[in-house]
């Protein structure tokens, strides 16, 4: 089983994500949520999911610090950031924090699928390696 945890300020948002991710994934996976980056941070130490899919702006500690705290980790996830601005700064920050791809909202359902499954396909390959 793959462990995704969501991390986004709006529940409308992560029920969408979510939806999205249970009727187009074939792996068993289960979904933890998030409703700010403090929260997701909490979560990435003590359940150490396989894949964070964060907004980049949210309350408190939003998605680049939530990428910069999770560097420090000794087991990080893959990670997705999603994102309702088409800003370059944004977007480097993600890159720089290691994320396998920026998604623009309203999602593309294609894209964001094909990089959920890219994590995926990374844990599994992480798996086989331990």
């Amino acid at each position: 089983m793959y462990k995704i945890l969501l991390a986004d300020d709006e529940k409308t948002i992560r029920a969408g994500i979510k939806k999205i991710i249970l009727t187009n994934i074939k792996e068993e996976i289960s979904i933890l949520e998030a409703r700010n980056g403090d929260e997701a941070f909490a979560l990435c130490q003590s359940e150490f999911p396989d894949l964070l899919i964060t907004d980049i702006r949210m309350p408190g500690t939003d998605g680049v610090a939530l990428m910069e705290r999770i560097a420090s980790l000794s087991q990080k996830p893959y990670m997705i950031v999603l994102s309702g601005y088409d800003d370059f700064s944004y977007a480097k920050a993600a890159i720089t924090s290691g994320a396998l791809a920026y998604v623009l909202k309203p999602v593309d359902r294609e894209e964001f699928i094909s990089a959920v499954n890219k994590g995926i396909q990374l844990a599994k390959e992480s798996r086989k390696k331990m």
